[in-house]
């Protein structure tokens, strides 16, 4: 050796550092340096890591080397996702139980019998859903339906009743039974009803009314001041024909939203 020139001097770029003796090579400068290996490890975390440093892929260290986790989003969007997911199935309840009530309302206001109602409720002017509710509320939708009074099918008409009708419509050989039939008892009762709106000159309550006690009743009531005011009646006295009333027109209105465009 060179006296002066420290080894590996030139060989790998080191140079002299003060106060050490020759042929010592010491890399760095200064405080690092002179570090010991004691004052280097009281700078460094549990297992050598020095927690002030990022672990590979950007993550700080935590006690133990164990990585922290920097997204402090992850409970609010899985908080969320629950509310959604709960929505969604709270969502899925309320439309089950609606088509379970319209399934339940179907049952108990059934629509028999649409082309023959759209047929006769076309050829007499009529509402289809208004024939619906009649249909409901008379028989129930069974055409073989008698009333302790005697009237039959779907509609209920009495059998003197049909057989005036059966005269108006031309019908030749009319029996009772024919009002057991559903093409002719709708019929029928179609051009029953048509004829007493116009009687009552279009207004349905009257016009219901009459179907239900007679023409001659209401016509009645329409001239008692205690049963009606200005042409339009207060009061019906009959309570099985003011119930009548009440629920053909109920119907009706259920028909029309049950059923919408079965009729179109």
């Amino acid at each position: 050796a060179v006296p002066g020139k420290l080894v590996g001097d030139g060989a790998f770029g080191g140079a002299a550092q003060p106060g050490h003796g020759p042929g010592r090579f010491h890399p760095g400068s200064g405080a690092e340096a002179d570090a010991s290996p004691d004052a280097r490890g009281a700078k460094a975390g549990p297992g050598g890591r020095d927690p002030g440093k990022r672990r590979p892929g950007g993550r700080p260290a935590g006690p133990g080397g164990r990585p922290v986790s920097t997204n402090q989003g992850d409970g609010g969007m899985k908080k969320l996702i629950r509310i959604l997911l709960a929505a969604v199935a709270l969502l899925g309840l309320i439309l089950g139980a609606l088509e379970l009530n319209v399934y339940v309302e179907k049952q108990e206001y059934r629509l028999e019998y649409p082309a023959l109602i759209q047929q006769y409720s076309r050829e007499y002017s009529l509402d289809p859903y208004l024939v619906a509710a009649v249909i409901h509320c008379e028989s129930g939708n069974r055409p073989e339906a008698e009333s302790p009074k005697g009237a039959v099918g779907l509609m209920q008409i009495m059998p003197e009743t049909g057989a005036w009708i059966g005269e108006k419509l031309g019908v030749e050989g009319f029996e009772t039974e024919m009002l057991k039939a559903p093409a002719t008892n709708i019929q029928m009762g179609c051009w029953y009803l048509a004829y007493l709106l116009e009687r009552f000159e279009g207004n349905l309550p009257h016009a219901l009314a009459a179907y239900n006690a007679g023409p001659g009743n209401v016509s009645k009531w329409l001239e008692d001041p205690a049963c009606a005011q200005d042409g339009v009646l207060r009061e019906i006295p009959f309570e099985e024909t003011r119930n009548y009333v009440e629920r053909v027109e109920r119907a009706y209105a259920v028909y029309e939203e049950l059923y919408k465009g079965a009729f179109a």
